[in-house]
């Protein structure tokens, strides 16, 4: 009898692309709903809605800092709405009844001539404002009194930002080719294809609540782009249509801008301004994307990728190929990560360091990818930066979401160059940015997981008021906070990691021969929960090509048990960690006990 261990479980993460009996034995074969931290397998963090409801099916979600005012912009298929995130707040001048509709603060400073303030728990609407009284307040039922010195904050809410009629009302946007934004001198730039490109400016002294999205200003109009993107001071545009004539290999840029305006000019025939344009015609692909890299915008094309350099007068950019052959799979395939593009390309994934473009995924979670992604709606993937945690999210639909919305992400951390996996809740899009969630308000003793491995700054309390993934969903209508709990919104999570193959015998040697007896696992585990139990299975194999014969689950409680007693035996062996409760759990290592029962058979495997 020996204890064979396993430990760095979260070195490497799953591998689906080699026989599982070739991969070391601290390499999973399958798993989902987890993620490779610290070197240790944990549950994938849950979610939960915020914001309220969005008032539009959400299919691009984007985050704007202004000042000290932050606001989560939502684009629909043919609206855009805004919430505002900011906090305004001021206190009570004199206490109020339950009855009063006049309700007096000392500055009311941020505050809208017409919307709702909040009193403790008591939402007031209200018509209007007159020096620093709010009038035509509505008291409903819940309606109490409120004393000198109340805090009373501006509620939180969602505002139409759809640009008005007379600059051409309703989108047209679709759900293949969505919604790209930019940000240029703290001037929101939004850009579907379809539509001309629009942009939110943020005035100073003018409450943005009330401002609406406006056709780009010296845009020509009746002109769309697939994708705009800052760059320095300029805007670049990407696969222009003209006269309903489509370029799709040309790029367009304009003047530099100011801060806090948008370029004055786009005019490429002018000799007096720095705009130009200049088509990539070396490759056939159409160009879908582009992102700043460093001094460098890279430009992403279906089939190839180029650099775009400033040089000034007269050519104003220079252009080369980095990759003849490699491409995006779709636009927003591309995010930045520390010195280098992730790109979800046709057919891998791949890094970009400005230099050169390398596959990340050779004999590891290749096939799996592109052997899951619905190539019907393969337009619809998306890549989102996690940089709290130094993930990168590769999300794609597959033919098992009735919506063709993306349903499975594969994430890869780039700190430790593992893989996981996990479900999505259909969604369209993922926006990273700053979220005050009350919801999440605890202390440190009571943090999710644990207090060492939670972000934050250590005070007495602790608010996770940090930048996260916002998860948009269209087919539920709704926004989900990442890393909020341990369950998929108001559902259990199942999450589970497991390894088959293995073929170490007692002495540790690899020997595909010898049965093997499995008499217990003894798991280095921690969870965080009352529902808290761990399902355990063990599997086995004589042969290669057999399929794997699981046992019945078996019960560990990591608080009160230190092993999970099971009776298997096989040449080739495996095991399975499963959870379904509310709860976290942190997987470090474990051990096998095992025996050799001698060479049964004379099949060589």
């Amino acid at each position: 009898m020996a204890l064979v261990p396993i430990e760095n479980v979260g070195e490497v993460g799953i591998v689906k692309d080699i026989n599982a009996w070739q991969l070391p034995p601290n390499v999973w074969s399958d798993g989902n709903n987890v993620r490779a931290e610290h070197g240790a397998i944990v549950k994938s963090p849950g979610y939960a809605e915020v914001m309220a409801t969005v008032p539009v099916p959400p299919y691009y979600i984007t985050h704007l800092v202004s000042g000290v005012n932050e606001y989560w912009i939502v684009g629909g298929l043919t609206a855009i709405h805004v919430y505002d995130d900011s906090s305004v707040s001021d206190t009570l001048d004199g206490g109020i009844g339950a009855a009063d509709t006049s309700i007096t603060i000392d500055d009311r400073t941020g505050f809208e001539t017409a919307g709702t303030i909040t009193i403790g728990s008591e939402e007031i609407p209200y018509t209007g404002i007159s020096t620093n009284t709010f009038t035509g307040c509505v008291r409903g039922g819940g309606a109490t009194t409120h004393l000198d010195g109340a805090i009373v904050t501006r509620t939180k809410k969602w505002y139409d930002i759809t640009r008005g009629g007379g600059a051409g009302g309703a989108y047209a946007t679709t759900a293949t080719e969505n919604w790209a934004a930019t940000i240029i001198g703290g001037v929101l730039i939004m850009t579907n294809g379809v539509d001309e490109p629009q942009y939110w400016e943020l005035i100073s002294g003018v409450p943005a609540t009330i401002q609406k999205m406006q056709n780009l200003n010296n845009w020509t109009a009746s002109e769309e782009c697939k994708s705009m993107r800052a760059f320095r001071s300029f805007l670049v545009a990407l696969n222009v249509t003209k006269s309903g004539i489509n370029y799709s290999r040309l790029v367009k840029w304009s003047t530099e801008a100011a801060l806090q305006t948008t370029p004055t000019s786009w005019d490429e025939t002018s000799a007096t301004v720095d705009a130009g344009e200049y088509e990539l015609a070396d490759t056939k692909g159409g160009i879908l994307d582009g992102l700043p890299l460093r001094d460098t915008f890279m430009i992403y094309k279906e089939d190839s990728i180029y650099g775009m350099t400033y040089v000034g007068t007269p050519f104003i950019f220079s252009f080369r190929q980095l990759s003849p052959s490699v491409g995006a799979l779709s636009k927003n395939c591309v995010a930045e990560f520390d010195g280098g593009h992730f790109i979800l390309g046709n057919g891998d994934v791949y890094v970009n360091d400005g230099q050169k473009v390398q596959s990340i995924l050779p004999h590891k979670i290749r096939d799996y990818i592109f052997g899951e992604i619905d190539g019907a709606n393969f337009k619809r993937s998306f890549v989102v930066a996690d940089y709290g945690n130094t993930e990168m999210w590769a999300c794609f639909p597959t033919p098992a979401s009735s919506t063709s919305q993306c349903n499975k992400a594969v994430v890869w951390n780039w700190t430790n160059q593992a893989f996981t996996i996990r479900d999505l809740p259909d969604l369209a899009h993922i926006g990273y940015g700053t979220i005050d969630d009350p919801n999440s308000f605890t202390t440190w003793a009571a943090a999710i997981p644990t207090w060492s491995s939670a972000l934050g700054t250590w005070t007495s309390t602790w608010s996770q008021s940090e930048n996260v993934l916002v998860m948009a969903s269209p087919t539920d209508t709704k926004l989900y906070r990442n890393a909020s709990g341990n369950r998929e919104d108001t559902s259990d999570m199942t999450s589970f990691i497991s390894r088959t193959g293995m073929t170490m015998n007692s002495q540790q040697q690899n020997d595909q021969s010898t049965v093997k007896r499995i008499k217990a696992i003894w798991p280095k585990m921690e969870v965080t929960g009352s529902d808290n139990t761990i399902n355990v299975y063990v599997g086995t194999q004589n042969s290669t090509e057999e399929a794997v014969s699981w046992s019945s689950p078996v019960e560990f409680n990591p608080d009160t048990q230190s092993k999970v007693s099971v009776r298997k035996s096989g040449k080739l062996y495996g095991v399975k960690f499963e959870s379904t409760g509310d709860f976290y759990w942190r997987l470090d290592g474990y051990e096998i006990e095992l025996d050799d029962a001698g060479r049964r058979g004379s099949r060589s495997y």
